[in-house]
């Protein structure tokens, strides 16, 4: 009779279990969906050759792997990596006002965007830009 009673309140258990994971991952779901749809900016990580402007107190590389480093030295409040990197002109602040051209966009937060009228690209945070 004990064997009974613990088998049901087992089967009752695996049971919440599961539905409390399904809850779960549901509202998960529900979540990601919600953000994916409503965030105005995040919607310009899917956009390629959206027009966008550029915002002040940014900084901008020439390429992603000295962007990696500005986001590695900043993590750490590093400023005088931060200096270094500026001085040897690896990264550069970026001119506000300026209309521009995403031209790719990576998650987490790095666009790669092309100033109008230059030639090259150059890799930004997605918050140094807004839609035109």
């Amino acid at each position: 009779m004990a064997q009974k009673s613990i088998s049901k309140h087992t089967i009752q258990n695996n049971s919440n279990h599961s539905a409390n994971k399904i809850i779960a991952i549901g509202v998960i779901i529900l979540v990601i969906f919600i953000y994916i749809f409503s965030n105005k900016e995040n919607k310009m990580l899917t956009d390629v050759d959206t027009v966008c402007i550029t915002k002040s107190g940014y900084k901008a590389s020439y390429n992603k792997q000295s962007m990696q480093r500005l986001v590695e030295c900043s993590v750490h409040r590093d400023y005088e990596c931060i200096d270094k990197l500026l001085y040897s002109g690896e990264i550069f602040e970026l001119p506000s006002g300026q209309e521009a051209h995403v031209v790719k966009s990576e998650y987490p937060g790095k666009v790669r965007i092309r100033l109008k009228g230059e030639t090259q690209d150059i890799w930004t945070f997605i918050e140094a830009i807004q839609s035109k």
